[in-house]
C-alpha cells in the first residue's frame, strides 16, 4: 500500500485480490476526510484496470501521478504510470509504459521520491549483482 496526503485528504492506495482466489488483482483507493473523521468504502481505480497482474502502487505526494507493476508489456515485469490534473475528481488517465531505459529486464516494485524527481524500482540488469537489483532514475522537476 501507499498513502498519499492531500489538503485535508489522505487516500490509501493498495491491490486486492478477487474475493474467489483466482484472477488478477486490482488497484484500489479509499478516501478519508480529516476534516470530516470518514473514511469512504474502498473502490477500484477504473482507468487502471486490466486482466494483467498489477501491483505495488505508488504516488507522488501530491496525489497527481502514480506508478505500479504490471505485466502489460506482453507478460514481463514493467513499470507503468498514470496521471491527473487534480486530486477531485479522482479520473486517472491510461496507463503509459515508462519507456525501455527503465524497463530493461524486468523492472517492477517503483516508489517515487517525495519530490517526484526520483523513482527507486528494482530490476534483473545485465551488470547488477543477481536476482532483483534495487536501481534508481532522476528527472527534472516539473514546473
Amino acid at each position: 500500500p501507499t498513502i498519499s496526503l492531500t489538503g485535508f485528504y489522505s487516500t490509501l492506495y493498495f491491490v486486492r485480490a478477487p474475493a474467489s482466489g483466482s484472477g488478477t488483482g486490482q488497484i484500489y483507493a479509499t478516501v478519508r476526510s480529516d476534516v470530516e473523521d470518514v473514511s469512504l468504502p474502498a473502490e477500484p481505480i477504473r482507468e487502471l484496470g486490466s486482466q494483467y497482474v498489477d501491483t505495488h502502487p505508488t504516488v507522488r505526494l501530491d496525489g497527481l501521478e502514480l506508478f505500479f507493476s504490471s505485466t502489460r508489456s506482453g507478460g514481463t515485469v514493467g513499470i507503468w504510470t498514470s496521471t491527473r490534473a487534480s486530486t477531485d475528481p479522482t479520473k486517472w488517465s491510461a496507463p503509459i509504459d515508462v519507456g525501455a531505459v527503465i524497463n530493461i529486464p524486468d523492472a517492477s516494485s517503483p516508489s517515487i521520491s517525495a519530490d517526484g524527481t526520483e523513482l527507486y524500482f528494482s530490476s534483473r540488469r545485465p551488470g547488477g549483482h543477481g536476482g532483483q537489483d534495487l536501481y534508481v532514475t532522476t528527472r527534472r522537476r516539473i514546473q
